[in-house]
């Protein structure tokens, strides 16, 4: 069993062994037939998308571009305990002992810190992203931003917002504009 931690994810920008550039053979080999596939009536050419659970992975030409998860919290911005995934090959696991504190924000960039991980910070449509400068992505929601602009949000107390991690993108993001 494959023992996939958050942390590493974040700081090596890879999901176990399987690492940016690892064909799409060589990822199933590692983590197992996948759930499902992307439909390639809507991905543009020479892409394709592997899905296990809510983890995605995406190759360009053959080659793993990026990897993401976008439901670290369900739809009532609570921590969604299908995040430790597991199927017979591998276990995905966290750092997370209280989901109310360790997934803010606050929480999130102090732990960078300590990790000495450089990093930027801005409103991002509906959420607030903070980029590694390993171009690693993490997004951070709030109920209360839902579908409004940073314009609306802003005017809301950070303590109300109560900021969430609820997403991280691995590699490149730009994968989805090629060949469209």
């Amino acid at each position: 069993m494959i023992l996939v931690n958050l942390e590493d994810i974040i700081l090596n920008k890879r999901f176990g062994p399987v690492t940016l550039g690892s064909s799409m053979e060589q990822v199933i080999e590692f983590l197992g037939e996948p759930d499902s596939y992307s439909n390639p009536d809507v991905f543009p050419p020479n892409c394709v998308s592997i899905i296990y659970d809510w983890f995605e992975f995406t190759f360009y030409k053959g080659k793993l571009e990026m990897f993401h998860h976008k439901h670290i919290l369900d739809f009532d911005y609570q921590y969604n305990p299908d995040f430790e995934y597991q199927n017979d090959r591998f276990k995905v696991t966290h750092w997370f002992n209280n989901f109310t504190v360790d997934l803010q924000i606050n929480a999130i960039r102090e732990w960078l810190k300590t990790k000495k991980e450089l990093f930027t910070e801005g409103p991002f449509y509906d959420c607030i992203r903070i980029i590694t400068d390993k171009q690693v992505e993490l997004q951070f929601h709030s109920k209360l931003a839902y579908h409004l602009d940073p314009e609306e949000w802003g005017k809301l107390s950070n303590e109300d917002l109560n900021w969430q991690l609820g997403a991280f993108y691995i590699g490149n993001l730009e994968v989805m504009k090629l060949e469209s």
